[in-house]
């Protein structure tokens, strides 16, 4: 018997980034989020690159591990069925 899947609360971009100006209300708030977080995506950017960039350059990060993270229990989920068989 499987759970049925919770899905997430879907939040446009324009609050996203609303939140997160003030969240993170400087920049380097921002860039340590970054380096702490999403390394990968830091490397993205170089100094002076503005902070829409940076909130944009974030948001798809984070979509990115999202996506890594479905296809992750995707395949367990799979691989639990193939088992089952």
């Amino acid at each position: 018997m499987t759970m049925p899947a919770r899905s997430a609360p879907v939040v446009a971009r324009s609050e996203l980034r609303k939140l997160l100006g003030k969240l993170l209300s400087t920049d380097s708030y921002l860039t340590s989020l970054f380096t702490a977080h999403f390394p990968d995506a830091r490397s993205r950017f170089m100094d002076g690159v503005d902070r829409t960039a940076k909130v944009h350059c974030l948001l798809l990060a984070i979509l990115e591990d999202r996506q890594v993270q479905v296809r992750q229990e995707y395949d367990n989920h799979s691989s639990e069925a193939l088992i089952t068989v």
